[in-house]
């Protein structure tokens, strides 16, 4: 006891020297040493007393995890930390050896050792719990703020900017909103797929992917400004997840900053609301390959009103309805067409040229023409979700 200010001055300038994590952009030398001296003297008095450390003297110990678990220094650091201090001690109780008898020695270091490890089984649960708590908060605060990005409140600029340092993001990037989500009877295939999907996107993002819930839907805000090779690395990850053969994804168009990051998240939403609608599974829809369908869908009103004026004077016919998908399939091909359903070209021409007529769009012009895709579209759109995947 009388050597410990010696000790801990000799343990703390070991630790500082060789150990990772111990530098002056996380602690001081002094702050160090204060928690070296308290845990140093539970380890005499249980070597002096020839016992194991009482429950209230391991909580320096304890207080120890928390506080590195906090400062971020790594955990195999502390323990070697530990092991520093240990084997400074039992070289400074082996310089009395010669006025021991060999069975004290012998009892004195496995005291010495026993004491040791309570203090640093003691640290390391109070690490972990301190890292799981810190983990948690943190993802919390994420997902609140995604939540209230992708919503209808307002983030205060100042509040935002305190938040993204909280989360370790930097607001002044580029940000891509991606909707994960899967039809209701797919239970948790979000959640299953989640981590391995973070982790593909991971590689074509600048920073911190940010995870939270809108819509019922996953909403990840990835730092980057291409939405194309994002959805791309989506794609990819989602023809991997085998038996989640119902899991899409909804992109966004990339946005300047963080604070316009619910931009994205509206056309991630609606992009995926596209694909639950048509049936594209295991697909990454841009909002950008969509913005017709989701204009569609966002104006449902007008989309039946369309529906109804264009391809109700259609309904009794069914092959001038076949025709016409079939024409747009093929690039507006005529001859394609034909192929395509087993008929003469005459016969492709005129349905076209009738399904113009009763829809009362004249016999030429592209403008028609559109009007009857658009209508197509909506119908396709405003049906039940399809529930069976495509190709089973």
């Amino acid at each position: 006891m009388a050597e410990l200010e010696s000790l801990s001055t000799r343990v703390r300038d070991a630790v500082w020297r060789h150990l990772p994590g111990y530098e002056e952009t996380l602690m001081s030398r002094s702050d160090l040493e204060q928690v070296l001296r308290p845990n140093l003297r539970t380890a005499l008095a249980a070597l002096a007393e020839d016992r194991r450390p009482r429950p209230d003297e391991l909580r320096t110990a304890a207080r120890l995890g928390e506080q590195r678990a906090l400062q971020g220094v790594p955990l195999e650091g502390i323990e070697a930390s530990w092991r520093t201090a240990e084997r400074i001690l039992v070289d400074a109780l082996l310089k009395h050896a010669d006025r021991l008898p060999p069975a004290t020695l012998r009892r004195a270091t496995a005291t010495l050792a026993v004491a040791f490890d309570d203090m640093i089984r003691a640290t390391v649960e109070a690490y972990h719990r301190t890292q799981a708590e810190v983990t948690e908060r943190f993802e919390w605060t994420a997902r609140d703020l995604v939540s209230r990005l992708a919503g209808t409140e307002r983030v205060d600029p100042q509040e935002l900017a305190a938040i993204a340092r909280a989360v370790e993001v930097e607001p002044d990037q580029p940000f891509v909103a991606v909707a994960l989500g899967a039809p209701p009877e797919s239970g948790g295939t979000v959640r299953r797929a989640h981590r391995h999907i973070v982790a593909t996107v991971a590689a074509h993002a600048s920073g911190r992917i940010l995870s939270g819930t809108h819509h019922g839907h996953v909403m990840l805000l990835v730092p980057t400004d291409d939405d194309r090779a994002l959805a791309a690395a989506l794609q990819r990850a989602l023809r991997r997840q085998g038996s989640n053969a119902t899991l899409l994804a909804g992109v966004g168009l990339p946005q300047p900053h963080l604070a316009a990051a619910g931009v994205s998240c509206g056309q991630a939403d609606a992009a995926i609301d596209v694909g639950l609608r048509t049936g594209a599974y295991r697909c990454a829809v841009r909002y950008a390959d969509v913005i017709v369908e989701a204009l569609l869908l966002r104006n449902r009103d007008a989309a039946r009103r369309l529906i109804d004026t264009r391809l109700g004077p259609l309904a009794t016919r069914p092959q001038f309805m076949a025709t016409l998908r079939a024409y747009l399939a093929n690039d507006l091909s005529v001859r394609q067409t034909a192929q395509a359903l087993r008929v003469h070209q005459n016969t492709v021409a005129y349905r076209l040229a009738r399904a113009r007529e009763l829809a009362g769009l004249g016999r030429e012009g592209l403008e028609g023409l559109l009007d009857l895709a658009a209508a197509l579209k909506a119908c396709d759109l405003l049906g039940e979700p399809r529930a069976q995947v495509p190709g089973t």
